[in-house]
């Protein structure tokens, strides 16, 4: 009985979203401020850019923990990941990571349509995905479900308090000295793309064998393959880059130019605003299936 109660204690602690909010918060704040005596690194950037991955790969080339979940605030070097916009006070020990803002919105889209067919959400998080859908009762009505998700997530963002361009505006602000690493680079050049931002973050040469090792191991396969005690797999679906084009229409397409359309040319997404025009009017009929392939 008394195992029991105990199992029962630590099993709501670990979800306590206040205890959650202290551990990372405080790991930044030592980190920060005692850079010099603790050592950390952290890797910020938008919900779903990738940050996770990144983390990984920065955490295993510099074999330093990669912490999560963390109830009590880190004491230790270590590699933080986390969704907060950056700060002057994160500056010098930290790498950027964006993604394309329509890959990053379908990701999150696809992911919680599958967490609430399968209930894999509870109390507030999933009355926050249902309601950013038109049709929360049909998650297969994606023509009205998808424009209204895509409206409310970019300006109600979980997991972050700034919408995707409020976000990455703290990163152009202060791009000659912050180390990015793009989510579509990463895919295609993994080892250069991670070797330039460890080289800007810490100042020494890459090993490129030692980094080539790192992304061996946290290959989109293996990592879907890695079986680790609590880790959501559904985090994970299809890794790829431009997923977006089968799924927004031309009224879902002008929600992000006026969303986020300068920035898509900032980073190099889009040269101008004609790929609106590109896009259909509406989606084309699919098998419920499909939706996830």
């Amino acid at each position: 009985m008394g195992s029991s109660l105990l199992q029962n204690v630590g099993r709501r602690l670990r979800r306590s979203p206040l205890l959650l909010w202290a551990g990372h918060h405080g790991s930044v704040w030592i980190g920060t401020r005692f850079s010099e005596s603790i050592p950390m690194y952290f890797v910020i950037g938008y919900p779903k850019s990738g940050t996770t991955w990144v983390t990984q790969l920065v955490a295993d080339y510099l074999m330093l923990p990669y912490p999560q979940h963390l109830l009590l605030p880190a004491t230790f070097p270590a590699v933080i990941h986390g969704h907060e916009s950056l700060t002057s006070s994160l500056i010098g020990r930290c790498i950027y990571t964006v993604r394309d803002p329509r890959d990053a919105v379908m990701s999150y889209y696809w992911r919680s349509t599958k967490q609430l067919k399968i209930n894999k959400t509870k109390g507030r998080l999933r009355a926050y995905q249902r309601g950013l859908r038109a049709n929360p009762d049909n998650l297969e009505d994606h023509a009205a479900n998808i424009p209204a998700f895509v409206e409310r997530y970019l300006e109600n963002t979980s997991g972050t308090r700034h919408t995707w361009r409020g976000h990455v505006q703290t990163y152009l602000r202060e791009r000659e000295r912050v180390p990015l690493v793009t989510y579509e680079r990463l895919l295609e050049s993994p080892v250069e793309e991670m070797s330039q931002a460890i080289e800007a973050l810490t100042g020494e040469t890459t090993d490129r064998e030692r980094m080539g090792w790192a992304v061996a191991k946290y290959s989109f396969a293996n990592r879907k393959k890695v079986i680790t005690p609590g880790y959501d797999k559904s985090f994970l679906r299809s890794g790829r880059s431009g997923g977006w084009r089968d799924w927004v229409t031309r009224k879902t397409a002008e929600v992000f130019a006026e969303r986020c359309g300068d920035e898509l040319v900032q980073f190099g997404y889009e040269a101008d605003a004609s790929w609106i025009d590109a896009c259909p009017p509406a989606l084309p009929e699919r098998e419920p299936e499909a939706a996830h392939a």
